[in-house]
């Protein structure tokens, strides 16, 4: 009898033991209980103040949110809980409790993914919406918008002006106007400068203006140098770098889609004009390169296409690709990874689009395959893009015809699994 009840005795602790660890509760009692978070790993959409607890009110919590930190008490890089951690970007939290005379608890994590994030919006005086047709480029980890069509109260303008974001700070600033308002005006970075190239004004008149921008310049303060011009007036076009060249893709002049392809060297400031023209004539497509080679996609030839053409500016030779899950133009293009993210623009209802399409060069027997990633929040087209080493950062434009946002969505290509 003795026998059987010491073996019921160990199998009633065993399963109270058991309880307890499901509990979260530690049967050592020289140990801190590990701590709690009232969310757990997943994806999420939306921003949330995330809590961590312990049962022990007199435990203190110490977390880290670098994923890589392991937290300690009073560590570096280390930061004592005292009220809810605001999550609104892929986040890893790790977290222990430690009290005085008993060991730390075990560690817990999580990690809290976000495909989309929102930064600041742009900003702008009196009752500002936002702009569309405006040059966007990324130097020396600032996100530059330069010029295009702003929205103030009734009112749509040609702008100037440019605005400055840095996404470490999640703030804006200025930099010194270009020479004349323009929309439209392609703008590239090349080494330690920025490049803005054509347009058009208010009226759609095309321009070849081309000026080049100094962030070190004026003490710092930036300066803008007039260029020598390119050959062919143009708006609705496209550029990239491609070698030691700023190539210059399609476009529009008057009422006359344009083939032509031209290229600016920085280092003699002139232009090269005899490159075999694009096989389709078009304006407003998107552009983005991989491997040395620009993809062209989609756009308004003559209506909009669903079209991919591939340039390679080694051999000056066109091919095509794979076409688009379906027409657009006024969409954006930007290149992460290897791979071509193609976001947003109008499709051939006329309805603007949130959509997100992934174009792999390699896949399909190096003809290109899609995969649709996560849409963004906020559909639009005529909008501006940039990619940093991490992120596409997709800023204002339309939201339909004449309807304009200020909205500053940020997607992690990384994340979108």
């Amino acid at each position: 009898m003795r026998t059987r009840s010491f073996a019921s005795g160990l199998a009633a602790l065993a399963l109270l033991a058991a309880a307890l660890s499901c509990q979260n509760i530690n049967v050592d009692t020289a140990i801190v209980d590990p701590c709690t978070f009232d969310h757990g790993t997943g994806k999420y959409a939306a921003p949330f103040d995330l809590m961590i607890e312990n049962d022990d009110p007199a435990v203190e919590i110490w977390y880290t949110d670098d994923g890589v930190t392991v937290p300690t008490q009073g560590g570096a890089g280390c930061t004592q809980y005292t009220v809810p951690i605001n999550i609104d970007r892929t986040t890893i939290i790790r977290a222990k409790g430690f009290k005085t005379g008993l060991r730390a608890s075990d560690e817990r994590s999580a990690t809290f993914t976000f495909v989309w994030t929102r930064g600041a919006d742009m900003p702008g005086t009196g009752d500002f919406w936002g702009r569309s047709l405006f040059g966007c480029a990324e130097l020396g980890g600032l996100i530059y918008c330069v010029g295009g069509l702003q929205k103030t109260g009734a009112t749509i303008a040609t702008v100037d002006t440019v605005l400055k974001y840095n996404p470490v700070e999640d703030s804006w600033s200025t930099a010194p106007p270009i020479s004349a308002p323009r929309q439209c005006a392609e703008t590239v970075s090349f080494g330690d400068k920025l490049y803005v190239i054509g347009g058009a004004d208010f009226e759609g008149t095309a321009v070849n203006i081309v000026q080049e921008y100094d962030p070190d310049g004026d003490d710092g303060a930036g300066v803008w140098t007039v260029k020598t011009a390119m050959p062919t007036p143009r708006y609705g076009h496209k550029v990239s770098v491609l070698g030691t060249k700023i190539f210059v893709f399609g476009g529009r002049s008057g009422s006359t889609n344009l083939d032509v392809v031209e290229a600016y060297e920085p280092s003699t400031d002139s232009w090269t004009e005899d490159y075999e023209p694009m096989p389709i004539a078009g304006r407003d497509f998107g552009l983005g390169v991989v491997s040395g080679k620009a993809y062209l996609f989609g756009g308004n030839p003559s209506g909009i296409s669903d079209k991919v053409q591939v340039y390679d500016s080694v051999s000056d030779n066109w091919s095509t690709a794979t076409d688009l899950p379906f027409g657009l133009n006024y969409l954006q293009a930007a290149s992460f990874g290897g791979k071509i993210y193609i976001i947003g623009g109008n499709n051939s209802l006329g309805t603007t689009v949130a959509t997100v399409e992934e174009f792999d060069p390699s896949g399909n027997g190096n003809a290109g395959s899609w995969t649709t990633k996560t849409a963004m929040p906020h559909a639009r087209c005529a909008f501006g893009v940039t990619v940093d080493s991490t992120y596409i950062y997709c800023l204002s434009g339309l939201k339909s015809t004449g309807e304009y946002n200020s909205f500053n969505d940020i997607y992690e290509p990384g994340a979108d699994n």
